[in-house]
């Protein structure tokens, strides 16, 4: 049991530190966008 807990910890954060970085991508893309 506490394996899997610590196998998916670790991906979870992954996951959510990915969106972190999808999310600013598409502010600046939409930040370019409206200044342009």
């Amino acid at each position: 049991m506490s394996d899997s807990e610590r196998t998916e910890l670790p991906r979870e954060s992954s996951y959510e530190r990915v969106d972190e970085c999808v999310v600013s991508e598409s502010v600046k893309a939409i930040g370019d966008k409206i200044r342009a």
